[in-house]
């Protein structure tokens, strides 16, 4: 399993929102030849606006279903960034469990740890949340984009932290900056009734 190989050009953990995605995945540089894929940044990622082929709403047995197909993927990050592109990143909203991947393949490759021991480290300790469960696909990688499991107290603790603004029992755990920008409208989503 390829794992993101961050550039030692930047001091921060993790690239800005602005950066070009492929830059912080070289190890495929075909991809990145792609003029159409080397348009994605970060942002399109956070904001789930990649303009890739990706269907979440087919059954979870299926695999057909992207992000199972992702797991069973000899290598995730390759199976993302290689989808088809339907339209131009930024354009349009569309639930992406491959676009969380890629950032927790930022994060993990950023930080040097994998995200249970990130997520223990910098959020789980100081909220209190002493037990947590982190599926990993076959590849031994923590699933970013499904395999978190927490009590529900556990994630409310994690909403009352982003509600404080990045605070807890006093002390500033996420950049108060971060939390109000995340929780800025970005695109409009549309949900089709069931």
């Amino acid at each position: 399993m390829a794992r993101p190989c961050l550039s030692t050009a930047r001091p921060a953990r993790v690239p800005a929102p602005a950066e070009p995605l492929l830059r912080w995945f070289p190890q495929y540089p075909d991809l990145a030849a792609d003029t159409q894929r080397s348009r994605l940044t970060v942002e399109h990622a956070l904001t789930m606006s990649l303009g890739l082929e990706w269907r979440e709403d087919l059954p979870c047995n299926s695999p057909a279903n992207a992000e199972i197909a992702m797991e069973l993927a000899p290598d995730r990050y390759r199976y993302i960034l290689e989808r088809p592109i339907l339209e131009p990143p930024g354009a349009r909203w569309t639930y992406c469990g491959g676009a969380t991947a890629l950032l927790g393949g930022l994060i993990a490759g950023g930080t040097g740890r994998s995200l249970p021991q990130y997520g223990q480290a910098v959020l789980f300790a100081p909220l209190g949340i002493g037990s947590f469960e982190w599926m990993t696909g076959a590849d031994a990688v923590a699933s970013a984009a499904s395999g978190l499991r927490l009590t529900p107290r556990d994630l409310a603790r994690i909403g009352e932290l982003v509600l404080a603004e990045g605070t807890w029992d006093g002390q500033q755990n996420v950049p108060a900056d971060w939390i109000r920008t995340m929780l800025q409208p970005r695109l409009q989503t549309s949900w089709e009734a069931e």
